[in-house]
């Protein structure tokens, strides 16, 4: 069985890491965390299912998550909060941005070959 970090060595690695910036520090925080990026994911993917279905798949969720994730090692500089909160927060905000992005690029081609035809 898997032993996960409690918050106060999370906070004792991420601050090594930003003094380090050793990837094996890192990566040792987001296999901590990917719990809850593959969790979001399914429940973005859920709630988004009818817009995104047919563009985007579980695993570019997944994706974007561990992106926000490694931004908030990068950027976490609030020691007074969990990490968990701040993590779960970018982690979101970065699956949805990428949905977004993904989206708006889908809808200008459409829109391109509508005028092009």
């Amino acid at each position: 069985m898997k032993k996960f970090l409690n918050d106060e060595e999370i906070k004792l690695l991420v601050k090594e890491y930003q003094k380090s910036r050793d990837i094996k520090i890192r990566n040792k925080i987001i296999d901590n965390y990917y719990f809850l990026v593959r969790k979001m994911a399914e429940k973005v993917y859920c709630k988004y299912k009818s817009v995104y279905s047919n563009i985007v798949s579980i695993e570019d969720f997944i994706q974007w998550g561990v992106l926000g994730l490694m931004d908030a090692v990068e950027k976490y500089n609030r020691f007074d909060i969990k990490f968990l909160t701040y993590s779960y927060y970018r982690v979101f905000g970065n699956m949805i941005d990428g949905a977004r992005k993904l989206l708006k690029f889908s809808k200008r081609i459409k829109i391109k070959n509508i005028y092009i035809l």
